[in-house]
């Protein structure tokens, strides 16, 4: 009787490992960000476009991500190498943190990246066609304020909004690469660069 028993035992052990390991291997089902309500404590596959991240206190990254039903929130451990623009695969987990869901990220793919690196006189000479999109620009500092900064190369310059200025070790006359948004302020008629990540080049 003992020995059926711890022979059961060994079938039911050995099916759970068996399950889980198959598990691993299968994907989940692709999930809306608008139905993260009806998956919360389950393991979903979202795809969609980054159009914010922030770093908290702890080096980890928050993203917010779209797709056509809507927004959510990424928490990934750990800075990504992932921008603003680019178009991610996130599989994770669905929790609540302080009342609000949000994919606990096991896994980020880059699908898409669209960035377009560009030189400053070419934002100049075209700027409809960069309008709304996301660049990639480099430049030597001219100006340098707490909430902005202003960028030149050969004669064209560039202002840049980047709230992170101060935790940047940016000083005037370095030069720097940046990635960020390309758009048009009608206060003030003029072109500017809300910047996403930025850079120095020793």
């Amino acid at each position: 009787m003992m020995r059926r028993v711890e022979i059961s035992t060994i079938f039911a052990v050995s099916g759970l490992v068996l399950l889980f390991i198959l598990s691993s291997f299968v994907s989940p089902e692709k999930t809306y960000l608008e139905d993260l309500e009806k998956h919360e404590g389950d393991v979903v596959l979202a795809e969609g476009t980054i159009v914010d991240i922030d770093i908290t206190s702890g080096g980890n990254t928050i993203m917010t991500l779209v797709d056509e039903s809507g927004e959510g929130k990424i928490f990934a451990y750990g800075e990504k190498d992932v921008f603003v623009g680019d178009r991610v695969e996130v599989v994770g987990r669905v929790q609540r943190y302080r009342e609000e869901l949000e994919i606990v990220a096991d896994k980020i793919s880059k699908l898409e990246s669209r960035v377009v690196e560009v030189k400053i006189w070419q934002l100049a000479k075209n700027p409809k066609k960069y309008l709304n999109s996301y660049v990639n620009v480099s430049g030597y500092v001219r100006k340098l304020e707490e909430d902005f900064m202003e960028i030149e190369d050969n004669d064209h310059r560039i202002r840049v909004t980047d709230p992170l200025i101060g935790n940047r070790n940016i000083s005037k006359g370095d030069k720097i690469w940046l990635k960020g948004k390309f758009l048009y302020n009608p206060n003030k008629l003029s072109y500017y660069i809300l910047s996403v990540e930025v850079e120095r080049i020793d």
